[in-house]
């Protein structure tokens, strides 16, 4: 492995590290900062891993920062096959860069599909996970639901729908992508990446797995709550989904969670307000991740306060 550049304000130094991860024949592309607790963070689209860099500049004074490229996303393997991009298939990807850095248990952050992703690992591999942030993603108990019977939800993702009929070979429209990157430096370097870099395989995640029209309340899906501790923080002038995403938390999150509603922030929110964000990550991880840990069934209160 060797050490990365550095890269949007992230500095290069001797404790980071660059490389991939196998998942049988796909590579997943990363980057690792820092020692201590396991402290992940994955992104979403149109983005790379690098829009984290003012977390990895903060948490990796005390943390293994970890963050991952998504397949589809280069230099990650660009997997053709729709297949390829289910939830398990995902899932299995987070588990590979995790065994690959050797680590047994880790806190997730997440944005928009990173933080579907993450969510999916956290219900399928609980006893790994110290505990999720969700950052102006879908909450995949509610999302199904809200785009099937919600109008508001369905005219706020109706930009989906280009996505949806995507061929390869077809207009990539980047300034419409990348429209609500309120960075203007950062939405420009991202119209480059996307300008050399192929759609399809980013594309193939709503193809895969994000509700199309015609919208039937009967075919919702419904997922069991969290079982570790949730921290939400939102970006209140989101440009893609329903404050609706955030009614009746404790089905999502049983009893451990907390939410974090910031103005001035849309979609982006770690990027619109770093300093908050990272504000709220520290003292999540302070007041309730670091100190008590993972909670297990025999440890866990008969019943556990509501930080709502």
């Amino acid at each position: 492995m060797t050490s990365p550049s550095p890269q949007d304000g992230t500095a290069s130094d001797p404790s980071s590290s660059e490389g991939f991860a196998l998942n049988g024949d796909v590579r997943i592309h990363y980057r690792a900062f820092g020692a201590g607790p396991a402290l992940l963070f994955m992104h979403g689209f149109p983005d790379t891993e690098e829009t984290w860099s003012a977390q990895v500049k903060e948490f990796s004074r005390d943390h293994l920062v970890i963050t991952p490229t998504l397949r589809g996303y280069p230099p990650s393997s660009v997997p053709a096959a729709l297949d390829d991009y289910t939830v398990p298939v995902l899932v299995s990807d987070v588990a590979a860069v995790l065994d690959h850095l050797n680590v047994d248990t880790v806190t997730l952050v997440g944005h928009d599909w990173g933080g579907g992703v993450l969510q999916a690992f956290a219900l399928t591999f609980p006893e790994r996970v110290s505990g999720l942030a969700i950052l102006n993603s879908p909450i995949v108990q509610h999302f199904d639901t809200l785009m099937r019977a919600s109008t508001e939800q369905q005219r706020l993702s109706e930009y989906t729908i280009a996505y949806l009929n995507y061929q390869e070979g077809d207009d990539k429209n980047i300034d419409y992508v990348t429209r609500t990157i309120r960075d203007p430096r950062w939405r420009r370097h991202i119209a480059e990446y996307l300008t050399r870099s192929p759609m399809e395989g980013m594309l193939n995640y709503y193809k895969a797995g994000f509700p199309a029209p015609p919208y039937d309340p009967a075919d919702a899906v419904f997922l069991p709550p969290q079982e570790v501790p949730v921290l939400v923080i939102w970006g209140l002038e989101d440009e893609y989904f329903s404050l609706d995403m955030l009614n009746y938390p404790w089905k999502a999150f049983g009893d451990r969670y907390r939410i974090i509603g910031l103005t001035a922030a849309g979609h982006w929110v770690f990027r619109d307000r770093p300093d908050v964000v990272n504000a709220e990550l520290r003292s999540w991880l302070d007041t309730v991740i670091e100190v008590s840990g993972p909670v297990s069934e025999t440890d866990a209160p008969a019943d556990p306060p509501i930080a709502g």
